[in-house]
């Protein structure tokens, strides 16, 4: 009768190369997860310097059409040959065809 035995050293062999593969997967997902939240961060900073800048145009351009329409009166739009039109509104209703295509 012959008897067999397990050869730890190769089972030992094996778990630690699966635990060096484990290891490794973790750190190649921690280190993608580092490198994608800080480049977010950075383009995020962009998009809100960006933004800042825009809203500093449009208050420019806000307090510059509040100055060009306070100077603006209906003295100075008459001078230019605009007229004041008084709106007309009539009660006739245009006659409407509808088709039906089969």
């Amino acid at each position: 009768m012959t008897t067999k035995t397990l050869d730890f050293n190769n089972i030992e062999q094996k778990l630690f190369w699966i635990f060096v593969g484990v290891a490794t997967l973790l750190i190649a997902v921690y280190l993608y997860s580092a490198f994608s939240v800080t480049v977010n961060v950075v383009e995020r900073n962009k998009m809100t310097q960006a933004t800042r800048d825009i809203e500093a145009k449009v208050g420019t351009l806000e307090a510059e059409y509040m100055q060009i329409q306070n100077s603006i009166t209906l003295a100075y739009a008459k001078n230019l040959g605009l007229k004041e039109v008084t709106a007309k509104f009539t009660t006739e209703t245009p006659s409407v065809k509808f088709s039906i295509v089969r």
